[in-house]
């Protein structure tokens, strides 16, 4: 069946129609270069069957407006074609189709294709008709613009002076190529970071047991030197968490009844020296044990000496401090990233 010009005019614009309606924001163009077989058959006139089978091969360019749908221009070279009408005639056989091009991936690196459209096919460089064609193919993307395509492409019922009912069916292996870069994809991840920020915290110590002792004449309530006594009181004053223990004590000269009462006012005279300096007495514990423990030995004036004695213990208590340090801080935080494909 002839095929006018009329008709191809109507599946090129239906072409340009398909491609028109799809998303050109994605768009790619894409060039080629293809080579293989042609089988070609009913070829004459005449009674005769003269069948031509001969090397084909071709450049193609193509616009992909999305993933599944573009539109290809092929030109091809169709081989020698052999024709008997009013003696034999053998010439090239040139095309050149415009087709959309309808993909399917199968994977992410294997893609299968068909496409329908229409050619203008060339014989002997003066002879000319336009006919349908159509392909199916599989390609193999090598990486984003690199990629291997087989294909099997018919031409439908070629007709000229010379030649009769010709169909072309070109089987062909190619490679093709596409211009730009990939279109870039964002991955969004959770990542930690540590940041070393300053702070203010309480930092908890723990001070040492402070010992003072104030010594008293006999039979005296009257320290001797109340200078021992400074470090104590500077320290229950510089620390409100610290407490004291006031003890009283005598030699062993005298009953234990009246020693013991003298052990107390010694206590309780230490007691006020430490009260008049800003020490609460709610934070002192006073008490006179009269000449038990005693520091030296009470057969000699020394030693006696020695045992009348007061002591102020401050034990050993926590305190804190707010200080300024430095602290490693982890967070975590949410960055998007670019990754290019290959």
């Amino acid at each position: 069946m002839k095929i006018t010009k009329t008709k191809l005019a109507t599946v090129i614009s239906s072409a340009l129609f398909l491609a028109s309606v799809s998303n050109v924001a994605t768009a790619d163009v894409y060039v080629g270069a293809k080579y293989g077989w042609n089988d070609t058959n009913k070829d004459c006139k005449s009674d005769s069957r003269c069948e031509s089978d001969g090397q084909v091969a071709g450049i193609f360019t193509g616009y992909e407006f999305n993933e599944y749908v573009g539109l290809e221009l092929d030109a091809d070279y169709l081989g020698q074609i052999d024709s008997y009408q009013n003696g034999t005639l053998a010439d090239d056989l040139y095309a050149i189709s415009l087709t959309p091009k309808i993909n399917l991936p199968v994977t992410e690196n294997i893609n299968v294709f068909t496409k329908l459209g229409g050619a203008y096919v060339n014989f002997d460089g003066n002879q000319e008709d336009y006919v349908f064609t159509g392909a199916v193919g599989a390609e193999y993307a090598v990486n984003y613009n690199w990629k291997i395509r087989g294909e099997y492409q018919r031409f439908e019922d070629i007709e000229t002076r010379m030649l009769s009912s010709v169909d072309a069916n070109v089987f062909t292996l190619g490679v093709q190529y596409k211009f730009g870069s990939p279109a870039p994809v964002y991955v969004t991840k959770t990542i930690q970071m540590t940041d070393v920020v300053e702070s203010t915290e309480l930092v908890t110590y723990t001070h040492p047991v402070v010992l003072k002792t104030v010594q008293f004449g006999f039979d005296s309530v009257m320290m001797n030197d109340s200078s021992s006594l400074r470090e104590a009181v500077k320290v229950l004053k510089a620390y409100p968490e610290a407490k004291a223990n006031v003890i009283g004590f005598t030699d062993n000269t005298g009953p234990q009844t009246v020693n013991r009462l003298l052990s107390e006012k010694r206590a309780k005279a230490v007691a006020e020296y430490l009260e008049q300096d800003g020490v609460s007495s709610s934070r002192l514990k006073v008490e006179g044990i009269g000449d038990a423990d005693p520091v030296a030995d009470n057969d000699t004036a020394k030693g006696r000496e020695m045992n009348r004695r007061a002591v102020v213990e401050v034990p050993s208590f926590d305190y804190q401090v707010e200080e300024t340090v430095m602290k490693e801080v982890v967070r975590d935080v949410t960055v998007t990233e670019e990754v290019i494909a290959e």
